[in-house]
């Protein structure tokens, strides 16, 4: 996945699946799909990219679900708003 260097610390909120909100909000953040995410593991991701991740990610640690910050839920191969 592409990194935000060596300082970055791992998320966990309050969730069942911890790695999936993380991956969910990386994705859209850079306007990616995981395969991207996972194609592409050394990327440097620009410092804008990252203050807006950051943002996300508080937001997800106040208990916000994950789907209402992105404005959506996959379900399958579909998505839903």
């Amino acid at each position: 996945m592409p990194h935000f260097g060596k300082d970055s610390k791992p998320f966990s909120p309050t969730s069942a699946f911890p790695e999936l909100a993380t991956e969910v909000l990386l994705m859209h953040v850079l306007g990616r799909d995981r395969s991207y995410l996972y194609s592409h593991p050394d990327e440097d991701v620009p410092p804008a990219v990252v203050q807006h991740y950051s943002q996300l990610i508080a937001e997800r640690a106040t208990g916000k679900p994950t789907q209402y910050i992105v404005g959506h839920q996959a379900f399958w191969a579909s998505i839903l708003k």
